[in-house]
C-alpha cells in the first residue's frame, strides 16, 4: 500500500488536488488502476487537515494519512508540543496511541516510548509515519495497552492516556467511565507501573467531576488554541495530596498566555464590580472554561461589568491579561445607531443573539469596531463601542 503511495505522480495528484471540492472529486475514476479514488480522497482530506492541524506531517512528502476520524481525533502538534513540555524521564507509554501525534512529540523528551494501539490499521500507518519521520526510539505494540503493562517487569517514568470518547456507534462520551479504557476503573493498575500519569479529556467533561473519580490530581492543564479550548489535561501523581494547580493556556500564533491558580484560591473569593471605565477585558476559552471569574477580578485588580457576565473593566490598563483587552470608546443604548455601518459583535448576558443585534442596528459583520452587548450593574443592556488594543 505505502509504495503504491510513493509514485511520485500519486504524490503530484494528492497535492495538486489539496484545494479541490472532495466530494466532487468522489464522482471522478481514479487515474491509477491500483488505487481506488476513495482511497486518494482519505490521503487528500488527511493532508489538507494536517496543513494547518500538523504541519509538520504536511511538510513530509512520506506522511501516510488514516481515515477522518482519527484525523479529527489526534492531537494538534501545538497541543502535543505543550503536553511533551510538561513531562520528561527515560520511560514513557502511549497506551493509547492512535495516529501516533502525541507519541512523536514525547519520543524527543524520553529515551524510549512504547506506542500501543489496539487497531491494527493504525498501528500499521504509525509503523509507517514514524519510519519516515526517522524516530528510532519508538517500540511500536499491537494490541490492548494495559494488557501490555500486565506483562511488563519495568516501570515507566511516565502514562499517557487518551481514552476513547466516542462509543460504537461513534456518539460521543461524556464521562470518564463510559470512555474507552475506563480510567477510574483502571487507575490503580496503573499506578503500578508509573508514579505519573497524563490524562487527555474532552473539554466537554465537567473538571469538578474528573477531579472526584481520580485520585491524586496534582495538576490540571486547561489548553485552548487562538481562544478555543482543545483539551484539558489531567497530572496525576501517585500518593499527592497537594492542592491542585490549574493552568489554563492560550496557543496564540505569536505568543501564549498563561495564568495559573490554586484551586484552593477559588474558596471564598469575591469579586468588586463597577460600571464601564476606561479598558474592558475578555478572559480567553481556557480561563472561561477554569471558572475563575472571581478570581480574575481580584489577581488583576479588575473590576467586573455583571456578576454573570463576565466582563471586567479598569480605569488604568493591565497588560499581561490573558484574554483580549479593548479600550472603550463609548458607552450606547440599546437601539439603532449611526456611528458606524459594520461591527465585530460579542454577546454576553444579553437578551439578544448576535443575528438579531445586527438586524435591529442594521449592520454588518466585520470591520475594526468591536461591540460588546452585555447587561450593566443596573441591569439594564447596554452597547460598549470599543477599540481592540493589540498587546
Amino acid at each position: 500500500m505505502y509504495q503504491q503511495f510513493n509514485n511520485i505522480l500519486v504524490k503530484n495528484f494528492i497535492n495538486s488536488h489539496l484545494n479541490s471540492d472532495t466530494k466532487k472529486l468522489a464522482l471522478k475514476k481514479s487515474p491509477f488502476p491500483d488505487i481506488s479514488m476513495k482511497e486518494l480522497l482519505i490521503q487528500i482530506e488527511g493532508k489538507q487537515k494536517a496543513k494547518e492541524k500538523i504541519p509538520s506531517f504536511f511538510q513530509n512528502e512520506d506522511i501516510f494519512y488514516p481515515q477522518s476520524i482519527s484525523m479529527e481525533q489526534c492531537s494538534s502538534e501545538q497541543t502535543a508540543e505543550y503536553k511533551a513540555s510538561l513531562c520528561s524521564g527515560i520511560r514513557l507509554i502511549d497506551i493509547t496511541g492512535g495516529f501516533g501525534v502525541d507519541t512523536w512529540l514525547s519520543s524527543k523528551k524520553f529515551r524510549q516510548v512504547v506506542y500501543c494501539e489496539i487497531e491494527e490499521d493504525l498501528v500499521d500507518i504509525a509503523r509507517h509515519n514514524f519510519h519516515a519521520l526517522q524516530v528510532q526510539n519508538i517500540v511500536i505494540q499491537h494490541g490492548n495497552g494495559l494488557d501490555y503493562l500486565i506483562n511488563q517487569t519495568k516501570s515507566f517514568d511516565w502514562i499517557y492516556i487518551d481514552p476513547s470518547r466516542r462509543d460504537r456507534h461513534n456518539r460521543k462520551l461524556y464521562t470518564l467511565s463510559d470512555c474507552k479504557p475506563d480510567m477510574v476503573e483502571n487507575l490503580d493498575l496503573l499506578f503500578q507501573y508509573s508514579n505519573n500519569i497524563m490524562l487527555k479529556t474532552s473539554p466537554m467533561l465537567d473538571i469538578d467531576k474528573a477531579v472526584s473519580d481520580l485520585k491524586y490530581v496534582n495538576e490540571i492543564h486547561i489548553v485552548a488554541v487562538k481562544n478555543e479550548v482543545r483539551e484539558v489535561l489531567y497530572l496525576l501523581k501517585k500518593k499527592c495530596y497537594e492542592s491542585i494547580i490549574i493552568m489554563t493556556v492560550n496557543i496564540l500564533p505569536d505568543k501564549i498566555q498563561s495564568f495559573s491558580f490554586s484551586k484552593d484560591e477559588l474558596q471564598d473569593v469575591k469579586a468588586t464590580f463597577s460600571i464601564p471605565l476606561e479598558f474592558l477585558y475578555e478572559p480567553n476559552g481556557a480561563v472561561m472554561k477554569s471558572g475563575a471569574f472571581n478570581l480574575i477580578s481580584k489577581r488583576f485588580n479588575l473590576f467586573k461589568l455583571h456578576k454573570i457576565s463576565h466582563l471586567y473593566t479598569s480605569k488604568y490598563f493591565v497588560y499581561d491579561f490573558p484574554g483580549r483587552i479593548f479600550k472603550i470608546k463609548e458607552i450606547m443604548s440599546y437601539k439603532p445607531i449611526n456611528n458606524f455601518s459594520q461591527a465585530n459583535i460579542s454577546v454576553r448576558n444579553f437578551p439578544d443573539t448576535p443575528d438579531g443585534v445586527r438586524k435591529k442596528l442594521k449592520i454588518s459583520d466585520g470591520g475594526d469596531v468591536f461591540l460588546f452587548c452585555t447587561t450593566l450593574l443596573n441591569e439594564k443592556p447596554a452597547l460598549l463601542w470599543c477599540e481592540k488594543i493589540k498587546v
